[in-house]
Parts: structure tokens; C-alpha cells; sequence
């Protein structure tokens, strides 16, 4: 009497096989289970394909269990590393029940397709914890990884998970991590929990890492440690200087001042980075804010015309009281800043100024690109009696030279 064969699941796709479905791992089924299914598939060709398909199945119904893919991935990474790779198999999650189950119909897109995103990495996780509750002695640099990972997806519940079983030191971390690299909803959803005090909440939890936990609202300043903390407030100004620095998007620079970053942080620093490096749209994220004075904003645009990023002059132009352009549409003739320049014509500033001075500076600097904008703007090139022609001929500078007696100088 032939033995009776595993019930088959419904199948996975393709992807997921080719990630979790190789030969060697089948030998990892029981013995028994293997004996049955060979005595039941017989000898010759069509029983050593009927063999292999028989325990494609049983592999396939093995690992749709939390259970049975929590084992495998203690099995092939040890207790050091398997809770560290689960978001490296996505052939894996996609065979868990929770990935199968069809999210409700009735929520909103967006929100179901990260819900059935996350219960299949907060379910294996949770397998693996109740498979080997000392599998938490992860290395740093994986730890690191998985939860950046978590956070990267937005997957809060995922990473109270791992704060209850790792504690609360790499939340911060893996906050960062979105706050430069990731979208606004998973920054949004982070910042959200940490204001709940879902995470970085007041845990207090003893397992195989110790002692951990903070108080809520509060954000530890080193890993594992409670002693020492910041307002969450302080955490989101941080970030914001460096979000600012890295360009990492307007719409995570909204997430961070909506959760209480202050746009004075360090003196303003944030604006004066935005300014500095000609970044526009940051410039006007935190110009909408109207946390900025009169001198903050005086001084950005200051940073942007030495910068000589023509956008960003422009825009903090528009909302600068009485900026002296000619004193900078000077500075600009003189660096060559011909991009500034521009934006200071624009907003108004006289290239005539002071006698013609801008043309002598800008000759006298060699910067042929300003001395033609000056040319094309209606200075006459032997202005204050050819003195910029001269000023070029003194300092060898023989295109601009050429450039001014091309247009009438010294003729």
C-alpha cells in the first residue's frame, strides 16, 4: 500500500521558487516524509519525475508555513542570521499566508498594498522568534541593514517587532535612513509612531540582548541606552540640516517641519545650506513656514548670489524687503557670477550702475561670459572712456580684449 503524498498548496510563482525552491534545500524535509514520498512514486523515469515533483510540493507546503520558513531560514543563515535576511526573500514572504490573503477591498490603495507588504515580514519574524528567542544576537551591521529595511517600507509594525526584541537603538538610525533616501509616506508613518510612542515608546524588555527601552516621546542618543534621550523635536530639527544638505526631497523636508523640526535650527543653518547650494524648491518649503525674519532671509540670499545659483536668488528675491542689488549685482560682475547676475537684472538692478562699473570689473576680472551679458544689455563697451578695455589689455586678458573692439571699444 503506497504512502499517502502531502496535500498540495496552491502554487507559488516562479520568482518565488527560483528564491527559495533550490534542489539542496529539499533534503532538508524529514526523513519520513522523503521514505513515504519515494516509496509512493516507484522506480524508472516516470517515478523519478513524479519523485521530483512530489517534493517540489512538499518544499512548497513546508514553507508556506511561518514555522516552516522561519526553520528554513534558521536552518541556512544560523540564529545570527536569519531574522537579518528576511526582506532578501521576497520568493519566500509571497508564499505566507498573509501575502495570500487579498487585502481589504474597502481600504485605501496605497495603505493595502503596504499592509500586505508588512505581515508577511512581521509574521516570519515573529516565527523566528518563537523558533530560536535568541536569534536577537544579530551582527550590528545586520541589524542595521534589516531595520533600514523595515523603515524603508514604511513597516511600523515590523519595526515595533524588532524594538521590543532588539530594543530601541537602532530606530534612529533607520529613521535617518528615510528621512535622506526614502518616500514621505514611510517618513510620514515613522514620525507618526515615534509621536504615539509606538516606537521609541516606553518598552522595557528582557530577552538575549539585554535590557532596553525609553521614554515616550523621547528618542535615545546611544544604542540600547535609555539613560540619555532628546525631544522628539530636537531629533527632526537634526535631520532636517541634513536632509537640506543632501537634497533629499521637498516633500521629506514637509514630513520633517510638519513633525515640529524648527526651520532656526543651529542659526537657520537649513536655509543658508538650501541657499548655498541653489536649491529652489527647499528654499521655498522653508520659506512657507514664515519662521524666517528679515535678516535670515537678507543673509540667504546673500549665500545664493555667492553660490551664483540664478533660481534660488530669484526666489528669495521675491520675499526680501529692499535688497541693495546693486551693491550685489557689483559683486557678481566682479566674481564672474553670471547666473546671479542675471536673476539680480531680472528683479530689477541697474548694469549701469555707478558709471559703468560693473563693465571695468568684470573686464578687469577676464569673465568674457559677463562682460557680453553687460554688452547685451545696452552697456557701451567704451564706457568711463574704454577704462575696461584698458582694465583687459592691463591684465592680459586678451578674449575680453578682442570681445570689446569687436564691439566698438577704443574705435
Amino acid at each position: 500500500m503506497s504512502a499517502r503524498l502531502p496535500e498540495a498548496r496552491p502554487q507559488p510563482s516562479r520568482a518565488a521558487d527560483a528564491d527559495d525552491g533550490d534542489a539542496t534545500g529539499l533534503l532538508d524535509l524529514p526523513d519520513p516524509l522523503l521514505e513515504s514520498i519515494l516509496a509512493a512514486c516507484g522506480s524508472g523515469a516516470r517515478g523519478a519525475y513524479a519523485s521530483c515533483t512530489a517534493l517540489r510540493s512538499a518544499w512548497r507546503t513546508a514553507l508556506s508555513h511561518p514555522s516552516g520558513a522561519a526553520a528554513y531560514l534558521l536552518s541556512r543563515y544560523g540564529a545570527h542570521g536569519a531574522e537579518v535576511h528576511v526582506y532578501d526573500h521576497p520568493g519566500l514572504l509571497a508564499m505566507l499566508p498573509a501575502a495570500r490573503t487579498p487585502p481589504d477591498t474597502a481600504a485605501a490603495a496605497p495603505a493595502a498594498a503596504a499592509a500586505s507588504r508588512e505581515e508577511p515580514v512581521r509574521e516570519l519574524l515573529a516565527a523566528i522568534s518563537e523558533a530560536d528567542p535568541c536569534a536577537a544576537t544579530a551582527p550590528p551591521e545586520g541589524l542595521k541593514s534589516l531595520w533600514q529595511a523595515a523603515a524603508m517600507a514604511g513597516h511600523v509594525a515590523v519595526m515595533t517587532h524588532l524594538q521590543r526584541r532588539h530594543g530601541v537603538g537602532w530606530v534612529l538610525p533607520a529613521l535617518e535612513a528615510v528621512a535622506q533616501r526614502g518616500s514621505p509616506d514611510a517618513l510620514r508613518a515613522l514620525l507618526a509612531a515615534m509621536q504615539s510612542g509606538e516606537l521609541l515608546g516606553p518598552w522595557a524588555h528582557v530577552g538575549c540582548g539585554g535590557v532596553s527601552g525609553a521614554p515616550a516621546g523621547g528618542a535615545v542618543q546611544d544604542q540600547g541606552s535609555a539613560k540619555s534621550h532628546l525631544p522628539l523635536s530636537d531629533v527632526v530639527s537634526s535631520l532636517l540640516v541634513l536632509v537640506v544638505d543632501e537634497n533629499a526631497g521637498v516633500d521629506n523636508i514637509r514630513a520633517l517641519l510638519e513633525a515640529g523640526a524648527d526651520p532656526w535650527v543651529r542659526g537657520c543653518l537649513p536655509l543658508r545650506v538650501a541657499a548655498h547650494r541653489g536649491f529652489e524648491a527647499t528654499v521655498g518649503a522653508l520659506l512657507e513656514t514664515g519662521a524666517h525674519d528679515a535678516e535670515a532671509r537678507s543673509q540667504a540670499l546673500g549665500v545664493a548670489v555667492a553660490g551664483n545659483h540664478g533660481p534660488a536668488v530669484s526666489r528669495l528675491l521675491e520675499v526680501v524687503e529692499d535688497p541693495d542689488t546693486t551693491t550685489l549685482f557689483l559683486i557678481t560682475a566682479n566674481k564672474g557670477w553670471e547666473e546671479a547676475a542675471r536673476a539680480l537684472l531680472s528683479a530689477g538692478a541697474d548694469p549701469r550702475t555707478h558709471d559703468d562699473l560693473a563693465l571695468v570689473l568684470a573686464a578687469y576680472g577676464g569673465h568674457v561670459g559677463m562682460v557680453a551679458m553687460l554688452l547685451d544689455v545696452g552697456v557701451p563697451a567704451g564706457a568711463r572712456g574704454g577704462l575696461a578695455l584698458a582694465a583687459a589689455i592691463a591684465q592680459g586678458h586678451t578674449a575680453v580684449e578682442e570681445l570689446l573692439r569687436s564691439r566698438g571699444a577704443g574705435v
